[in-house]
């Protein structure tokens, strides 16, 4: 029987009266007790702290020879003496590679097992601590299955475990990376056009912004020219990338329909507002976007100048008519 106190007392013959009776206390877990006699017929163990349980008993001499006791024993966390203790573990819940303190009482001051998943223990962590009541840990539940685990520590000193403490592995998140806007952009002397689309919201139209030649710095912004929202319809764009309202097009400044040769930039601005996050558009047919377009062209783009002209040209018909 197991006395109040935690000592196991034991009765035979033949026990060593050095220390050299080996108590095998075998169960749920299993320790041996080196022990001596004081008149070769009683041994006196204290029981080490191990998991609730029926536990069988052995005890073998320094001659070699071994003894089975006929009953067993019944061991409980109160009856177990100086076990060490857990009051809590932080975080008590995560998921992946997560650092993990526990506190209590009665660690070894430079050797500890912890054991995770109670009496299956299905991981074991080395872990030390200097003042004997913290434990710091870091625990990788990847592959694990979701649920509450047991974490133990066992002081490797002393041989004795504590009380567990629940820690719930959840189910990961799943991140989802940010997509950049995607499309391209072409360019003549009537119009910059293309298509743009953010992939985080597919079927949402996205601002673009157009600058000629002076793609934005972090600083200068002096070579942007207008925006558009890709949001026109292009039937081609319903197969290619699943969605058909993104195309877009933006008249060509007049301005520099000058003889020269002009590049373009155009940037799809990403829906979340992070100005990093907006893409450069890709060129098509060439990666470079230009365009060189003559002066007259612009005067021809310009609706009132056209409308100048041929009232201009009405007029002088009707003189000619008119004799005059």
């Amino acid at each position: 029987s197991i006395a109040p106190t935690g000592i196991l007392t034991i009765t035979g013959t033949n026990f060593d009266t050095t220390s050299t009776n080996v108590v095998r206390i075998s169960g749920p877990q299993g320790v041996n007790v080196t022990v001596a006699s004081t008149d070769g017929t009683t041994l006196s163990v204290t029981v080490p702290t191990l998991i609730s349980g029926t536990y069988y008993l052995s005890v073998s001499n320094a001659a070699g020879s071994t003894a089975y006791a006929s009953a067993t024993i019944t061991i409980t966390a109160s009856t177990a003496s100086g076990a060490p203790t857990i009051t809590s573990i932080s975080p008590s819940s995560g998921s992946g590679s997560v650092p993990i303190t526990i506190t209590g009482t009665g660690f070894d001051p430079t050797s500890n097992w912890v054991s995770v998943g109670g009496t299956g223990i299905l991981g074991n962590y080395y872990a030390s601590t200097l003042s004997g009541t913290k434990i710091t840990i870091t625990f990788d539940s990847t592959g694990w299955s979701p649920g509450i685990y047991a974490i133990a520590v066992r002081n490797n000193t002393t041989n004795q475990y504590s009380n567990g403490s629940n820690y719930t592995i959840n189910t990961p998140t799943t991140v989802v990376p940010d997509s950049y806007p995607r499309g391209y952009v072409s360019a003549n002397c009537s119009t910059i056009y293309g298509w743009a689309q953010d992939q985080d919201i597919p079927d949402s139209p996205i601002d673009v912004h157009f600058y000629i030649d002076k793609p934005p710095t972090a600083t200068d912004f002096s070579g942007y020219v207008g925006m558009v929202s890709a949001k026109d319809y292009r039937g081609d764009l319903c197969t290619s990338i699943s969605s058909c309202n993104h195309a877009y097009s933006f008249t060509t400044p007049s301005s520099f329909k000058d003889d020269k040769v002009h590049t373009v930039y155009a940037y799809g601005i990403d829906e979340d507002g992070v100005a990093l996050h907006n893409s450069a558009l890709l060129g098509y047919p060439n990666s470079a976007v230009t365009f060189q377009c003559s002066a007259t062209s612009a005067a021809s783009s310009d609706p009132y100048a056209s409308l100048a002209s041929v009232l201009a040209a009405i007029q002088a018909i009707l003189e000619k008519m008119l004799g005059q």
